[in-house]
């Protein structure tokens, strides 16, 4: 077009008669070089913008490991080595596959290097290797081209899975720090810190960072130490995104989590060991939650563990999400055989709040089939049954150890119920204990189905419905410090799309016209101390 127009104006020059006899034609080839410009400007900012990518692709593992049973007397450093390196291989066979995908970032969840069937810090140990601290090393660490890291085959293997398969690369496994009872009051009494650790490996196999476990769940401490102090960990990645990291149990205190959001972190990694509880504790729909209270992406991979053992919660549910919206999801009671794992893969927004965030990439992989605990761990006061069409009702909850208060408030109407289907309207507090200084306790507002003799708490009889509701509007008086997270679950314990509803801070509603079944509305809260 720049030549046209060049003839053009020579032919303008010297021929000003002509254009005055032709003027009409000369404006309207003038108006078409125009738009024909325009089109061509237009096209090469959309093919620039489009040149600017808006996603990473990301993966999470939900896998089983190969452990060894619980015991008395420790395995032999090599017998310890050789099963961690079984589950290694199965690592890397997952991370091949997904280098295929184009994936940048992938993540695997807590204990599935070592298996968990740990009950003594001596059967623990031989499964322990010596991870440093970044901020210690003026060089960047590279475990893989590295003959140090030759004594830790763990970490090697790890940094050069990273770099073979140009993969940023999560997982979790075990920390061994020594120390001294004459300068260090807190050291244990056999020398050294045994911790849960997340390691951070870039695409290049160097090591970006490493996370001790803040809260450690009931059994943990057999086995493994406290973090001397809360740590809030970031690291920004090859691809330019900062992330922050933190395991399983943490989601429910305060440090690191809401200190990582306090700093703008966007990001979140969560590996994770989870069992699940019917209806406040489901692994997908927590994650869900914290994600969409939160605004964050949040990429969870959870262990696969559905074996039936005394006291065992049915560990399963991994999944990706962008400020609530799922991405993809797991939640399966499939036995998986030991040393195999489910990769799911989607592509995350850089910015979980931009409008081409909640583009549906992902879906559900498996939903259902799956065994859990329904017996919440909470002391309620009064059930309410819903036993009209519509109606305002409340419930409310004392806990005077606590000096607490829970007021819980319902308008509901149904539009479509079977007479099979009965729910129940709660209020509860939930007593967490990590073992340490850190005990606390959850406030809980929940709508649920339930048996038709709901029991006290109400009883789950399976996870379908087809109810669904014209309105249904849920608060509660949590006075805590401004974080409630809402969990809902739909029909077979699917997740429900965050645009059916209405999120504000202390109050959960349905849209109009959102015309969808819902199993269990909940949300729950911090309550007691404050976090600081």
């Amino acid at each position: 077009s720049k030549n046209y127009f060049e003839a053009l104006v020579t032919f303008d020059a010297k021929t000003c008669r002509g254009l005055t006899m032709d003027r009409h034609k000369y404006l309207a080839f003038i108006l078409m070089l125009l738009v024909v410009n325009s089109a061509s400007f237009q096209h090469f900012t959309k093919a620039s913008e489009e040149d600017t990518p808006i996603f990473y692709k990301a993966a999470v593992v939900e896998f089983k490991p190969l452990a060894e049973p619980a015991k008395v007397i420790p395995s032999s450093k090599q017998t310890a080595q050789e099963n961690m390196m079984k589950n290694l291989q199965s690592f890397e066979k997952l991370m091949q596959r997904a280098h295929v995908q184009g994936v940048q970032l992938i993540v695997f969840p807590e204990d599935g290097i070592t298996g968990d069937n740990f009950i003594r810090r001596a059967t623990r140990y031989p499964y322990l290797e010596k991870i440093p601290v970044v901020s210690d090393h003026e060089e960047p660490i590279n475990p893989c081209q590295d003959v140090d890291f030759a004594d830790r085959p763990v970490l090697r293997r790890l940094s050069c899975m990273a770099h073979n398969y140009e993969m940023v690369l999560i997982a979790n496994m075990g920390d061994v720090q020594e120390c001294s009872q004459s300068s260090d009051p807190h050291c244990p009494s056999d020398g050294h810190y045994q911790f849960n650790t997340d390691v951070v490996f870039d695409s290049d196999g160097h090591m970006l960072a490493k996370y001790h476990k803040t809260h450690l769940f009931p059994g943990e401490p057999m086995s493994l130490d406290f973090a001397p102090t809360g740590e809030a960990v970031t690291f920004k990645v090859s691809f330019g995104v900062t992330f922050g990291v933190f395991t399983c149990y943490d989601i429910l205190f305060c440090v690191p989590p809401l200190k990582l959001i306090g700093e703008g972190v966007k990001n979140i990694i969560f590996p994770t060991y989870w069992g699940n509880e019917f209806p406040f504790y489901i692994s997908i729909h927590l994650q869900q939650g914290w994600s969409w209270r939160m605004g964050v992406n949040f990429i969870a991979s959870n262990i696969h563990d559905i074996e039936k053992h005394t006291g065992t919660f049915y560990a399963t549910g991994s999944g990706i999400f962008s400020a609530g919206f799922p991405l993809m999801y797991y939640l399966s009671g499939n036995v998986f055989d030991e040393a195999s794992g489910q990769l799911l893969v989607a592509n995350v927004p850089f910015d979980p709040t931009a409008k081409q965030a909640h583009i549906r990439n992902g879906t559900a992989v498996e939903v259902g089939n799956v065994y859990m605990k329904t017996t919440p761990s909470l002391s309620y006061s009064t059930t309410n049954r819903l036993v009209n069409n519509s109606a305002s009702i409340r419930a409310s909850y004392t806990n005077e150890h606590l000096n607490v208060t829970i007021n819980c408030y319902l308008d509901y109407e149904f539009s479509s119920q079977p007479n099979s289907d009965v729910y129940v309207f709660t209020a509860g507090v939930s007593m967490e204990d990590d073992n340490s200084h850190n005990n606390l306790a959850y406030a809980v507002c929940s709508l649920v189905k339930c048996a038709e003799n709901c029991g006290h708490p109400p009883q789950s009889t399976g996870y379908r419905t087809t109810t669904t509701f014209a309105r249904m509007t849920m608060s509660g008086d949590f006075s805590t410090d401004g974080v409630v997270i809402p969990t809902v679950v739909g029909d077979g314990l699917s997740l429900l799309d965050p645009s059916f509803f209405v999120l504000d801070r202390n109050s959960l509603s349905l849209k109009q016209d959102s015309d969808v079944p819902i199993l269990s509305a909940n949300l729950w809260a911090r309550v007691g101390r404050k976090c600081t």
